[in-house]
């Protein structure tokens, strides 16, 4: 009886490896095969462009002509005027591009570059690379920020010398599961651990990335992998975990995030998700320390979960 139980058990492990084993060989092709490119076609920018900003907007833009406008509308109109607004057309077969040229057109901070579809990783990425600005915000297109959140946010960043602001959002069309956080400031070094997708209300930093203002200085050298399709924001942050010094957490709910199923991280496969949430424990893993093993573990099954329920 006892050698049977041995005997399943050894089998039972032997197919959870090699099903591990095929998932990370299909992971390194998976990379390969989207490793990253040169993408841009081309980089439309007004001669007045303004100089030395004090926040670049990075957002990505895929097909969203829809609420283009609307997110756009938010981002010109923000009571701080001394902004760059960079908007990377990741490939879009809709008016999106057209409505992006009409925008830059009537606003000089408007920068639009027009690549092909790379996916919101490569766009991010390519926003980052001409970004001037001391402190670097994202913005999802199909998204808005309030007026004031260029101006709130940067207010908070100069006060408390942060390297990285945290506010809260709102959700819509339905308000279920808005945020709004306690004001708190935190000296990172007193922080063992920063994600927040574990459930945790310790780990503040979270895997997403529009709800924070980043020190530009202090991202460098941070990017966006271009093979992990969805899980990016956290690969980002785990990189700008091992950077910040000082974060603040404020009460504002700056962002209004629209609940959307078929959002560009829902777009894909079961399988590509699944490869994708691999590839995030794994770079985790790559790029941290082997004592948060367990944290990785969690985030794995936690993206398996998302891939399967399409969140």
């Amino acid at each position: 009886m006892i050698n049977k139980i041995l005997k399943i058990c050894i089998g039972v492990i032997g197919v959870i490896l090699s099903c591990i084993l095929s998932l990370y060989i299909y992971s390194i092709i998976y990379r390969y095969t989207y490793r990253s490119t040169n993408r841009i076609i081309e980089i439309i920018k007004s001669e007045k462009h303004i100089e030395n900003p004090k926040i670049s907007i990075i957002i990505p833009v895929y097909n969203v002509e829809k609420y283009l406008r609307e997110c756009l509308n938010s981002v010109v109109n923000q009571t701080m005027r001394d902004i760059e607004i960079i908007c990377i057309n990741d490939g879009s077969t809709d008016n999106s591009l057209d409505i992006l040229k009409e925008y830059a057109a009537k606003d000089d901070r408007i920068i639009v570059i027009n690549q092909t579809n790379g996916f919101v990783e490569s766009a991010r990425n390519n926003g980052l690379k001409i970004a001037g600005g001391e402190y670097i915000q994202f913005v999802d297109s199909d998204d808005y920020l309030e007026l004031n959140a260029c101006e709130t946010a940067y207010k908070y960043a100069l006060q408390y010398k942060a390297d990285v602001v945290v506010w809260g959002r709102k959700n819509f069309p339905k308000q279920v599961g808005s945020v709004k956080n306690r004001r708190r400031t935190i000296k990172y070094k007193e922080v063992k651990f920063f994600y927040g997708g574990l459930r945790s209300g310790r780990h503040l930093c979270r895997d997403i990335i529009w709800n924070k203002l980043y020190r530009h200085k202090i991202i460098k050298g941070c990017y966006f992998p271009e093979w992990i399709r969805g899980g990016g924001d956290q690969h980002f942050n785990f990189q700008v975990d091992k950077k910040i010094n000082t974060l603040v957490q404020i009460p504002e709910q700056l962002y209004n995030y629209r609940l959307n199923l078929n959002s560009i991280v829902t777009a894909n496969t079961w399988l590509k998700k699944i490869v994708s949430a691999f590839n995030r424990s794994v770079d985790l893993i790559e790029h941290n320390e082997w004592r948060f093993a367990k944290h990785y573990i969690a985030s794995f099954f936690d993206s398996c979960r998302w891939a399967f329920n399409g969140q």
